[in-house]
């Protein structure tokens, strides 16, 4: 289960999760949804998270190549 911090924003991959790929995303270690990597949609959760989670996950993306 690998996390990665970006932004003050956690992301986290489930290797044995339902489909479709996916990362759950929380801050200041409470959960505040998921984020469809396939897709590039916010899955679950309020939608003004969905906002800085997507900025967050952007740049993860481009620090890791993912």
């Amino acid at each position: 289960m690998p996390t990665w911090t970006v932004s003050g924003i956690e992301i986290t991959r489930y290797n044995v999760d339902h489909p479709p790929l996916h990362v759950h995303v929380s801050k200041d270690a409470r959960p505040i949804g998921k984020f469809d990597l396939e897709n590039n949609v916010w899955m679950k959760g309020p939608y003004h998270a969905g906002d800085q989670a997507y900025k967050a996950i952007q740049k993860w993306r481009k620090q890791h190549g993912v």
